[in-house]
Order: structure tokens, then C-alpha cells, then sequence
């Protein structure tokens, strides 16, 4: 038998996010998919979810699920923080403050333009069509997709974009020919380029250095994985450019430790509370000291 049927409601945790108190998502889902996991002796499937009063065992031994798991899933549930197919209608019918700071997680499609200027054909504004004013933390190029976060919250961009801060962001790139292992080795240990450093009453200063260094994971011949602590413009694109490579698809699969667990190209959600909890962080890092 297997607990899917009765664990298909929003009640409760997802069985792999119970187990990624221990384990990578990656492997939390292979642990379900392999019939490893039980809820309540019933064999877990993925999409199941557990309760508090629920019994969670992984090869017959039982795994302890964190109380604040399940407090920040009746959290998410009570704001409506999931959104309907992107469409701006809040699930549950939640409400949003006029004054209450939202933090938004797009899934940006190729095309889509960072900007809040609505006289630009695919601005993100227009594209993502969120019922509150915000704006987007960072940029993704129009040809890459993935993870943005937008904010009504002024104090988020600086927070999260601070080279010093190291929040991670991480990538997956298709070139179009195989990643030579010196060019890999290369890439990982940084790649001098040029790119604009800040812009100073409408002009670009210039900034010619070599990348800090990174994760490099390689996913296929011509597929790589990045994780970056900094973010100079086009960073990705002049790094692999430089060693003769051409980005033919880039997308941002995590901006500081928040994901788009299965978000579909052009939705949104709001932040679930644990996403928000890393947001407060970040910014209280920023904080002056009293």
C-alpha cells in the first residue's frame, strides 16, 4: 500500500522536505523513489505529506521531523503563500497588507526583461502581472531564465547583491561543444574578464580582474553547473566566452537558497516562511550595529 491518496492535501510537510533535515533534496527524493520511506507504515510516494500525529521511518527506523517544519507549513498555509498557476489570485484567499513587505519568487522565462521601465516590451512588471508594485532583486539577462526575486522591500537588493555577503546563486549552463577538463579546471579557479563595475551619473567604469573562485560541477559533456558568490554583469557568458565557448542556454536554478521547487515558467509565489526567514537574515546582516 502506499500513503499517497491521503497525503495529496496541503496539510502538513512534504515527506521530502521532512528528510532534508539529513539529506539533500536529490537524495530525499531518490530515498522516496527507491520505496525506502513510510508514512504511518504505508509506502511514501512523492507528493505525500506528513502531519504532526504522523509516524515517518526511513528502512524501518523512525526519523524525528522538526516541530518548526510543520509550524512553518500552517504559516505558509494561513497567508495564502502559495499562488494560484501565477495568475495573482492568493490560494486560500489570502490577503496581503497594503503596507506589508512581500518578497515574490518568479520563475523568469527567456524573454522576459528586468526592468520596471512598463514602456519596455516583456518588462518583468508586465510579465509577471503581481497585484502590489515591486521590483526585482538583481537581474537575469532577457536569454536566461530562471529564479528572481522581486520586493517591495527596498532594503533586499543590497542585502542579497553584497559581494561580501556570499549569498550563493547557482546556475546550469549548455555551451555548445564538450568542457575540456583544463577549461574546467580554469573555470573553477577564476577567468579574468571585463565588465562594468558601477555606473557613476549615467557612465560605466570598466573593471578588468579575474573571477573569485567557484563551484564548477560538470552535468554532461557540454552542461555545467555553477555556484558564484559574486555577480558581475554577464559574468557566466565572458567566462565561458573567454575560453572560446557559447552559451546557448543559461538558467539559475537557486538565488541564495531559495529554489523554484517546481514552479512553472512565468509563476509566481510568495515566499514560504522558512524563504523568508533566509530574506531576514540576509538583511539583518546589513544592519548598523547599535
Amino acid at each position: 500500500a502506499t500513503a499517497g491518496a491521503a497525503r495529496r492535501s496541503a496539510d502538513g510537510v512534504r515527506v521530502n522536505r521532512a528528510l532534508c533535515e539529513r539529506f539533500s533534496r536529490r537524495e530525499s527524493d531518490a530515498l522516496v523513489g527507491q520505496q525506502r520511506v513510510r508514512i504511518n507504515g504505508a509506502v511514501a510516494v512523492p507528493g505525500d505529506r506528513i502531519c504532526e500525529s504522523d509516524t515517518l521511518t526511513l528502512d524501518g527506523k523512525k526519523v524525528d521531523v522538526p516541530r518548526r517544519l510543520f509550524h512553518d507549513a500552517r504559516q505558509d498555509i494561513q497567508r495564502g503563500a502559495i499562488a494560484a498557476r501565477g495568475k495573482g489570485e492568493l490560494h486560500g484567499g489570502g490577503q496581503i497588507g497594503e503596507f506589508e513587505k512581500v518578497y515574490v519568487v518568479y520563475h523568469k522565462p527567456v524573454g522576459v526583461v528586468c526592468t520596471t521601465d512598463e514602456s519596455v516590451r516583456n518588462n518583468v512588471v508586465t510579465a509577471c502581472k503581481f497585484p502590489r508594485r515591486v521590483f526585482p532583486v538583481g537581474r537575469l539577462d532577457q536569454t536566461s531564465s530562471g529564479v528572481l526575486l522581486l520586493t517591495s522591500d527596498g532594503r533586499l537588493p543590497n542585502a542579497a547583491l553584497r559581494a561580501e555577503n556570499k549569498l550563493p546563486k547557482v546556475y546550469e549552463v549548455a555551451v555548445h561543444r564538450a568542457v575540456s577538463p583544463a577549461d574546467l579546471r580554469t573555470l573553477r579557479s577564476g577567468v579574468v574578464i571585463t565588465t562594468v563595475a558601477q555606473r557613476d551619473r549615467g557612465k560605466a567604469r570598466a573593471l578588468t580582474a579575474a573571477t573569485l573562485p567557484c563551484r564548477v560541477e560538470k552535468l554532461a559533456p557540454d552542461r555545467l553547473q555553477f555556484t558564484l558568490t559574486e555577480g558581475r554583469n554577464r559574468q557566466l557568458r565572458k567566462m565561458l566566452e573567454a575560453l572560446g565557448y557559447h552559451v546557448t542556454a543559461l538558467h539559475r536554478s537557486e538565488f541564495m537558497g531559495i529554489a523554484l521547487a517546481g514552479l512553472e515558467p512565468g509563476a509566481w509565489r510568495l515566499a514560504t516562511a522558512r524563504e523568508t526567514r533566509i530574506i531576514q537574515r540576509a538583511i539583518d546582516v546589513q544592519k548598523p550595529a547599535s
